[in-house]
C-alpha cells in the first residue's frame, strides 16, 4: 500500500527563499520579568514601611529620654530600705558664689553650690531662693541618678534642669523621617508626586518641638503622656497619607 502524507500547514511551510527568519515569541520571557520586577517593588515598599517604622520608634525612644530627663524625677519617691531604685536623693550643698544680672530684660540668677561628693557646680535659680540665699549658706540639693535636679531652701524651691531641646530635635527628626519613608513605601504608585511627602518633614518635626515642650511640662504620668504623643502622630501621618494619596476615582 502506498503512503499517504498529509499536507504541510501554514506553519510547517517553509518560508519563501529571501524572506526574513521569523522573530520567536519572548512573551513567556516578558511576564516573568514583569513579575520579578513587581515582586521586587513590593519588597521594597515592605522594607520601607518596615524601615520608616523603625526609625518612628527609635524617635519615640528618643523621646523616652527627654521626658526622664525633664519630668521623671517630679513623682520619683526619696530613696530609702524599701526603695532603691527610680528614687531621688537628697544631699546638702554649701553657696561659695552668688550672681545676679538685672541689667538685661530678663534678670538671670545665679547660684556656684560646692558638694562634698561632687565638684562644684553653678545653677539658674529663681530670685526668690536668690534672695534667701548668703555666701556661706547652706542649700538642699535633690538628685535623681546622680544629677542634681532641684535647689531649696526656706521655702524657696527651683528646678535645675531645663527643656532638652538637643533631643527633642532628634526626635522631631526621627519621627518625621520614619513618617516619610513609611509614607512612600505604603504608597508607592499612588503618590500625588514623589516630592509630596517631603514637604510634610518639616512640618512633622517642628511640629513635634511645641507639642512635646507643651507635653513634657505638663508634668504628668509617662503612659499619658506617650498615649497623647502616639495620637498625635498618627493625626499628623493620616494628614500625610491623605495629602500624598493620588486617588484616581
Amino acid at each position: 500500500m502506498s503512503e499517504q502524507h498529509d499536507a504541510p500547514g501554514p506553519r510547517d511551510a517553509a518560508p519563501a527563499p529571501g524572506a526574513p527568519a521569523p522573530i520567536p515569541r519572548r512573551s513567556g520571557a516578558r511576564s516573568a520579568l514583569r513579575t520579578a520586577g513587581s515582586a521586587a517593588l513590593v519588597l521594597v515598599r515592605v522594607l520601607a514601611v518596615v524601615a520608616g517604622l523603625s526609625v518612628v520608634v527609635l524617635g519615640f525612644l528618643r523621646f523616652d529620654d527627654a521626658y526622664d530627663e525633664a519630668v521623671a524625677h517630679r513623682g520619683a519617691p526619696p530613696c530609702g530600705a524599701a526603695v532603691t531604685t527610680g528614687c531621688t536623693t537628697r544631699e546638702t550643698g554649701r553657696v561659695v558664689k552668688m550672681h545676679a544680672d538685672e541689667n538685661s530684660d530678663s534678670a538671670a540668677y545665679e547660684l556656684t553650690v560646692s558638694r562634698e561628693t561632687a565638684p562644684t557646680a553653678t545653677y539658674n535659680v529663681s530670685e526668690g531662693l536668690y534672695d534667701s540665699e548668703e555666701i556661706g549658706g547652706e542649700v538642699q540639693l535633690t538628685l535623681w541618678q546622680g544629677r542634681v535636679v532641684t535647689l531649696s531652701h526656706q521655702g524657696h524651691r527651683c528646678d535645675t534642669l531645663s527643656y532638652p531641646w538637643l533631643t527633642s530635635l532628634t526626635v522631631g527628626g526621627l519621627v518625621g523621617a520614619g513618617t516619610v519613608l513609611g509614607v512612600y513605601g505604603a504608597l508607592g504608585r499612588r503618590l500625588t508626586g514623589w516630592a509630596t511627602p517631603l514637604l510634610a518633614l518639616p512640618a512633622v518635626a517642628l511640629l513635634t518641638l511645641p507639642t512635646g515642650a507643651f507635653l513634657l511640662a505638663l508634668g504628668w504620668h509617662y503612659a499619658v503622656v506617650l498615649t497623647i504623643a502616639l495620637f498625635g502622630w498618627l493625626l499628623l501621618t493620616t494628614i500625610t497619607v491623605g495629602a500624598s494619596w493620588d486617588d484616581p476615582v
